[in-house]
């Protein structure tokens, strides 16, 4: 299973998505914590132990992924059941999605296992889809169905040296239909995406990879669906005409071996309340390749 890249080298700001902005989690955290000391054999009592006192879907299904990120370590091997991945350890997507799923039914939050393609990272864009390649979670959070990707909230591999860090990736905890499909997941599936609005497994393929900082602030600065995931010798992206944003800011960072670039706009043209900004990336030849306004990371894309 291909993990997300660790965009923490770059300057990475790591927001909360919409739905997680604001919320207080410390009290199911802190669940989380003080169970972590108790070892648990069976799935059912680990989740009684974490949900007893809980009342709130939400809380509760907190509790649930903050244990399995102080527990459960990414690792490629097969898990039969969730009562195996506690006893072990370890787990690939499959375990992580297995795991969620068996504890939620415990605790009484409907839930399902997602099977599809993922873009982890830029290097993603535009390839063919593997419909194999990972596996999440759909739960359903007071009435509403969310992805939940367990397996990039625990786990992400550095772009440069593949090592793995261990951690809570708020990004992935909760996502609406529309942000799972954009930061890189596609079901097998399609009723298992729960999109309003459908989108076809090419325009998936071929539209840029988007982060935590684009959901927060980017999408109303630019729109990633008129955005190219592939790009050839420039690309030219249009934003609103705005008093607040500083048009030079915006910048292409690249890695070239285990160095990282970046390229500022080659020009800046105003029309009809529209700006356009193009970056020259003839003598680019490397990915993977963001956009990033400021310190915010807001697109990936991949050089043709």
């Amino acid at each position: 299973m291909l993990l997300r890249y660790l965009l923490l080298l770059i300057g990475l700001l790591v927001v909360l998505v919409d739905f997680t902005q604001g919320k207080d989690y410390s009290v199911p955290d802190s669940i989380a914590t003080e169970v972590s000391e108790t070892r648990y054999k069976e799935v059912r009592d680990l989740t009684y132990a974490l949900t007893k006192d809980l009342k709130d879907e939400e809380m509760i299904y907190r509790a649930i992924v903050k244990w399995i990120s102080l527990n459960i370590e990414y690792k490629l091997t097969n898990s039969k059941d969730g009562n195996e991945v506690i006893k072990r350890g370890v787990a690939k997507c499959a375990g992580y999605s297995l795991l969620v799923h068996e504890m939620c039914f415990h605790a009484g939050i409907q839930s399902r296992i997602v099977e599809g393609d993922a873009k982890p990272g830029p290097s993603d864009v535009g390839k063919k889809l593997n419909f194999n390649d990972h596996a999440w979670n759909a739960v359903k959070i007071k009435g509403t169905w969310y992805l939940s990707d367990v397996t990039w909230v625990t786990s992400s591999s550095d772009i440069v040296t593949g090592d793995f860090t261990y951690g809570f990736d708020e990004q992935y905890f909760l996502q609406t239909p529309e942000e799972s499909v954009k930061s890189g997941h596609y079901a097998k599936d399609p009723e298992k995406m729960f999109l309003e609005k459908k989108c076809s497994k090419c325009k998936y393929k071929s539209e840029p990879r988007c982060y935590a900082a684009y959901f927060k602030k980017g999408k109303n600065v630019i729109d990633q669906e008129k955005v190219r995931g592939v790009i050839g010798r420039s690309l030219t992206i249009s934003v609103p005409k705005s008093d607040t944003l500083d048009y030079g800011q915006f910048r292409i960072t690249y890695l070239n071996g285990k160095d990282w670039f970046s390229t500022s706009p080659k020009w800046v043209k105003e029309k009809n309340g529209v700006v356009k900004i193009k970056f020259d990336l003839k003598k680019v030849s490397y990915e993977p390749l963001f956009l990033k306004y400021k310190d915010q990371t807001y697109l990936g894309m991949r050089k043709r």
